[in-house]
């Protein structure tokens, strides 16, 4: 069986992958390994769980310049400056999904050009995906934590 994964994230995930092309690659943190199992991959190589989520993330764009790349992950940390410098040089449709993260969080994304949005709901999601997979470069989507309140189940 597989492991136990929070609802919301494995929600999240499989909102991701419904409002995504085929064809569409995704790196994952390594906390996040186990909604892995929501992404459904259509070809080989478009699933990744990587430490180095927004590099790899950039690599395979760089490979694949006609396909978008999701790197989803917990935390700021997944947004580095250097890695922002190289996605808009080279225009890398990479789609950082930036899981319990605030866009105050992303502000030194933002401050290399790289475009910010906050999603605090499903709509806002899938609003904001259909932007950033009309962009011919990259985007960071600062997903906040939720709010207090009742744990989530695992499903």
């Amino acid at each position: 069986p597989s492991p136990p994964v929070d609802a919301r994230i494995a929600a999240l995930v499989e909102q991701l992958r419904d409002a995504t092309p085929a064809g569409t690659a995704a790196v994952f943190g390594p906390t996040l390994e186990p909604a892995t199992a929501r992404w459904l991959a259509v070809g080989p190589g478009e699933l990744l769980v990587s430490g180095a989520v927004v590099p790899a993330a950039l690599a395979m764009a760089l490979e694949r310049p006609d396909a978008a790349v999701l790197a989803i992950d917990r935390g700021v940390s997944a947004v580095a400056a250097d890695d922002c410098d190289v996605a808009v040089a080279h225009r890398a449709r990479v789609i950082v999904v930036a899981l319990d993260t605030t866009a105050a969080d992303v502000t030194p994304a933002r401050a290399r050009g790289v475009p910010v949005v906050e999603t605090a709901s499903a709509a806002a999601l899938a609003v904001a995906m259909t932007a950033a997979l009309d962009r011919s470069g990259p985007t960071v989507i600062a997903v906040p934590p939720p709010a207090a309140g009742p744990s989530t189940a695992a499903v």
